[in-house]
């Protein structure tokens, strides 16, 4: 596919600067552009040339300084422009209806809706029902009595516990394990002994749950993904936990068992979440953090033990002039020392 700049630039509804005839063949980062691609910058970044030396056209934000060697698409949202000329470029692929394949494993008790595909030695057991225009992909296995709904995929290899639920739209990644059981055990000797878990998982319309993540089961009741929550890979949900709508988990989260969420937390990577802790509407875990208790709403937190980012931050400010302040004391020790010398052999 080649499209002009003026072509692109009518696309995305900006602003053409420069000659509109250039030919572009695909979007590419600033760093590895080529004279037939667009690049962008967002905000109103300074364009520095060698951003862009090498690329045959830019995507900018309204108000930037306005490149003199190439032309340009002034877009109120640099990031949303060039992301809608890429998928241009490269069609995102439709969930392809390639029904189901002999060699899946399906129990005759499944209720499998209109325009499902289920791929190669996938397994669906018994009582499953699966929405239309699902998608379940090569080696997925469903457990007994699981409830997925419309437009769902699920990519190879993801495991879904009996009697979990997934909500419509969503989209469940390669090696996700959805329902196992919770870290339950009553300490013993000479065994701990296992607290049966009993419960389910249940997942909201329009989650995306990344590679490797596990949600646990819950010993009573359900472990719950509110409506649109987006999990990176290889996080960890507890037992009973109840992560609301609209939160944004990182990569490598860990939050202990029988956890609350409001709307719109984000926990970058890294973060570690106690048990019983309640994370109030719209706030903010930052990378690493060690979340030990409840953080209210709109509070932004950091460290380990947590504590508010801006307290955090200044201490780390305050860590990094430890090695100048031990010199300095260790400095003036000497010279007291010093000093008591000369008193001692005057005396």
């Amino acid at each position: 596919m080649v499209y002009s700049v003026a072509e692109l630039a009518d696309f995305v509804g900006g602003t053409l600067h420069g000659d509109g005839t250039a030919l572009i063949r695909s979007a590419q980062p600033h760093y590895c552009a080529t004279s037939d691609s667009i690049t962008f910058l967002s905000g109103n970044n300074r364009i520095k040339p060698a951003d862009i030396k090498n690329a045959g056209a830019i995507v900018i934000g309204t108000g930037s300084e306005l490149p003199q060697t190439i032309p340009s698409i002034e877009v109120q949202s640099p990031l949303d422009a060039i992301l809608k000329i890429a998928t241009r470029f490269r069609p995102l692929k439709s969930k392809s209806n390639t029904g189901i394949h002999p060699t899946a494993v399906i129990d005759p008790t499944a209720k499998i809706g209109a325009h499902v595909s289920i791929g190669p030695l996938a397994v669906i057991e018994a009582d499953v029902e699966i929405g239309d225009s699902s998608v379940i992909h090569a080696h997925a296995v469903i457990r007994e009595a699981c409830r997925i709904g419309r437009e769902v995929e699920i990519h190879p290899h993801a495991v879904l516990y009996p009697f979990t639920i997934v909500g419509d739209r969503t989209i469940i990644h390669a090696g996700v394990v959805l329902g196992c059981d919770g870290f339950g055990y009553k300490p013993g000797y000479p065994v701990h002994v296992k607290v049966p878990q009993l419960g389910h998982v249940e997942i909201g319309d329009d989650v995306e749950i990344g590679a490797n993540t596990t949600v646990d089961r819950a010993t009573l009741g359900a472990t719950t993904i509110g409506l649109s929550s987006k999990l990176d890979n290889q996080v960890m949900v507890g037992h009973n936990c109840q992560i609301g709508p609209r939160n944004l988990i990182a990569a490598q989260v860990g939050i202990g068992g029988s956890c609350t969420t409001g709307d719109l937390v984000w926990m970058a990577g890294q973060a570690g979440i106690a048990d019983h802790a309640t994370i109030g509407d719209g706030a903010m875990i930052l990378a690493a953090a060690g979340v030990a208790r409840s953080v209210g709403q709109g509070e932004r937190v950091a460290g380990a033990p947590h504590r508010p980012a801006r307290d955090w931050a200044v201490e780390q400010k305050a860590l990094s002039r430890l090695p100048k302040l031990i010199k300095e004391v260790n400095q003036l020790r000497k010279m007291l020392e010093g000093g008591k010398d000369a008193e001692r052999k005057c005396a």
